[in-house]
């Protein structure tokens, strides 16, 4: 996965594609508002989770030891996030994920091969 001269707070989407059609996209969004702090705290900053009962787990990117939050809602979709530090800077990445219940993980098989792809060139 390659983003280049990525601007602050502007958003890439990659739509997952194969078979003659796309279902659901993939996003990364840069910040530059981290202070070093809980990646959980600077998330639940951004988004409330609080209502979906959410897994955390940490998943290495590219070196970086990342934040993994999934929501987890039984009667509606719910997105995978994952928060990579860098520096002052966080490459947000999120996706969709699917129907589970508040007594199961979710399957990271997809995030983590996607983000296998993941390099910093800088």
């Amino acid at each position: 996965m390659k983003v280049e001269k990525k601007i602050e707070g502007q958003m890439v989407e990659f739509l997952n594609c194969g078979g003659g059609f796309c279902s659901g996209s993939t996003k990364i969004t840069l910040y530059s508002d981290y202070n070093g702090g809980s990646r959980r705290e600077w998330l639940n900053n951004k988004f409330d989770l609080s209502t979906y009962d959410p897994y955390y787990g940490d998943l290495n990117v590219a070196g970086v030891n990342a934040l993994v939050a999934a929501t987890r809602d039984p009667g509606s979709n719910n997105t995978t996030f994952v928060v990579i530090p860098r520096g002052n800077k966080v490459y947000l990445y999120s996706a969709p994920g699917d129907a589970i219940p508040s007594t199961q993980n979710p399957d990271l098989s997809w995030t983590k091969e996607i983000l296998s792809t993941f390099r910093f060139t800088q």
